[in-house]
């Protein structure tokens, strides 16, 4: 691994910002991004590589650097408590701050990855214009909004959520469990415990909702979880928007 991200997605040349990119777009920059943080046989990431791997960050030709750091209490605008943000400073014309709560991602290593890899993703998609912007004005932006936060209480959080958030969090589901190695993981998962699995449209095996019970492909969510070090909550929504369980009618994946 190089210690430095290198990536390329279309943008405004003029203003850095990024193209409009459909979630198939955002996937692959995130499994290229992640093929610069481990390499291809590693499934559970750590924070630690995600921190080291970002530090220098050069994206659409801006060059550009990372601090991280963990900090108790974190807060973002308005004193608003945060589980991790990105802010800026135009003294620091060259560097985005990236913060992550302390506490939070000590207690919950699978809280840290997800938080880590929402962060990165707006350091690929948010930091170079907002960084282009500070450089050309001397000032931060006011809009969208001056610093890129992830509330604590996630009930703060809009309903719809914001471009820049929703392709934030587009990169860190497609960066944690790419979806072919997620593929791969639980049919090694279903052979170990004997889940009944069968062939979609396309040929690929998959869990059999109409033939393995909730308990069973429950079992299964919660080994997957368990290798990829992320929350079974997080590998059940990545199933479901992977279809890696056909189910029966009626079915809790209906």
């Amino acid at each position: 691994m190089t210690g430095q991200i290198n990536l390329k997605y279309p943008h405004d040349a003029r203003t850095l910002q990024p193209g409009r990119l459909r979630s198939t777009d955002i996937a692959a920059l995130a499994l290229e991004v992640r093929s610069q943080v481990v390499n291809s046989r590693t499934v559970k990431l750590d924070l630690t590589s995600i921190m080291r791997a970002s530090r220098e960050m050069h994206v659409n030709g801006q060059h550009y650097h990372a601090h991280w750091e963990l900090k108790e209490d974190l807060t973002g605008e308005n004193n608003i408590p945060a589980l991790g943000l990105v802010d800026f400073d135009p003294e620091l014309p060259t560097t985005a701050l990236v913060m992550l709560e302390g506490q939070e991602v000590r207690d919950r290593d699978y809280l840290a990855r997800s938080t880590a890899a929402h962060e990165l993703g707006h350091l690929v998609f948010d930091v170079p214009w907002r960084l282009r912007h500070i450089e050309k004005t001397g000032s931060l932006p006011v809009e969208p909004k001056r610093c890129l936060m992830m509330p604590k209480d996630r009930s703060r959080l809009r309903s719809a959520p914001e471009w820049e958030e929703w392709r934030a969090n587009e990169f860190m589901g497609a960066f944690l469990a790419p979806a072919a190695l997620l593929h791969s993981q639980m049919l090694q998962v279903c052979a170990g415990l004997k889940v009944p699995r069968r062939s979609n449209a396309s040929g690929r095996l998959v869990v059999n909702g109409r033939k393995a019970d909730r308990d069973l492909i429950q079992a299964v969510i919660d080994e997957t979880a368990e290798r990829f070090g992320l929350s079974s909550d997080f590998i059940d929504y990545r199933f479901q928007r992977y279809q890696l369980v056909q189910p029966a009618p009626g079915h809790a994946y209906a």
